[in-house]
């Protein structure tokens, strides 16, 4: 059954949050076995744990996804609808409950956007990148070369692994007519 907008209208919950991962979950990922080189997170203090968690999932909510939000009123970009054939379907749900979750993904993607915040910083080179500098040479033999703006594809994120975890559901370019 639809509303005529070609969205199901059964009754799906999703979590309602301001957050897509607390410190204590992050924790648990890092200490993960998925993880061998987060001594940055596990060094880290909670208060920039916490700071580096808030700027990594400003960078993933200002992606351009593809579909749209799962419920207009909700704070986050995730849950999201995704058009499939030209009907609109849960990107992500619980195969148990049906109800319409965020994936993973995002929350894998958050904790490794932080890890490469809390690793790189304020760092001299992260600075030169934000500027726009294309090019720095370390000697006279050896450069480094940079994208425009220092995030990877213009995305904005630092971390591959976040990057990598995220790029099938980023949307490209919109059409105006």
């Amino acid at each position: 059954m639809t509303d005529g907008s070609g969205v199901g209208t059964r009754a799906i919950s999703y979590p309602v949050t301001d957050e897509y991962i607390s410190v204590s979950d992050a924790t648990t990922y890092f200490g993960s076995t998925k993880h061998l080189y987060a001594d940055a997170w596990s060094d880290a203090t909670t208060d920039e744990k916490t700071a580096a968690l808030n700027m990594a999932q400003q960078k993933i909510e200002s992606l351009r996804w593809k579909g749209r939000k799962y419920s207009e009123d909700q704070d986050l970009q995730w849950p999201r609808y995704v058009k499939v054939r030209a009907v609109w379907k849960i990107a992500v749900y619980d195969e148990t409950t049906e109800a319409a979750i965020v994936p993973p993904f995002i929350t894998d993607a958050v904790c490794e956007e932080a890890l490469e915040i809390l690793r790189t910083g304020d760092s001299q080179r992260r600075r030169m990148q934000k500027a726009g500098l294309s090019e720095f040479w370390l000697s006279s033999e050896v450069k480094e070369k940079y994208n425009s703006n220092g995030s990877i594809k213009d995305t904005g994120l630092i971390s591959w692994e976040a990057y990598n975890l995220v790029k099938n559901w980023i949307g490209g370019p919109v059409a105006i007519r």
